[in-house]
């Protein structure tokens, strides 16, 4: 799925640190770039959209609730293509119709 922000990760170890390495977001969050640029225009905001729906819609497929949407977790590929992260809030849903 090309809008969710890869799951695998790297763990690199060192005598006094544990480091987690997870795919880059080169161009940050949505509500970085909101504040640093404005909004986006209407053709763009309906594709950034859609890109939030089809992961969205993954999601749901693989049962699971995200539960934690919001414009910090909505990062930014160096294409600018939404990529939706930060499961740390997400459960797995008890039917494929809970979003």
């Amino acid at each position: 799925m090309n809008n969710l922000m890869h799951l695998e990760f790297q763990v690199l170890t060192t005598s006094t640190h544990v480091v987690f390495v997870q795919e880059f977001a080169a161009n940050g969050d949505l509500l970085e770039f909101i504040i640093k640029r404005g909004i986006f225009p209407e053709e763009q905001a309906k594709l950034k959209f859609r890109q939030l729906i089809e992961a969205l819609v993954y999601l749901q497929q693989k049962n699971i609730l995200h539960r934690d949407i919001k414009c910090e977790n909505l990062f930014l590929d160096d294409c600018y293509n939404i990529k939706l992260g930060d499961f740390s809030e997400s459960s797995p849903s008890q039917s494929s119709s809970a979003i």
